[in-house]
């Protein structure tokens, strides 16, 4: 016997006690960086290095939003049922 069809298939189905309003902080984080456009002139050297530079910098930006969810998912669990 399949449980997973027995409950809700939507959020937005759920009883209004269930649900909790969470902050966006953590997607805030996450937000698209633009990226500088090359030209075939530019110097490949340089353009390695600044991409580097941007990838060092999100990977530090992308290990805060892990921990700031992790955090967030612990502060509301079983807080939908009050």
């Amino acid at each position: 016997m399949l449980l997973a069809s027995c409950g809700p298939q939507h959020l937005a189905n759920l009883a209004p006690p269930l649900r909790v309003e969470i902050p966006t902080t953590c997607e805030d984080l996450l937000e698209q960086i633009p990226l500088p456009a090359f030209g075939p002139d530019y110097d490949a050297i340089q353009a390695f290095l600044w991409l580097e530079a941007i990838v060092i910098e999100q990977h530090g930006v992308i290990a805060l939003a892990q921990e700031c969810l992790r955090r967030q998912r612990l502060d509301y669990a079983g807080k939908g049922g009050k």
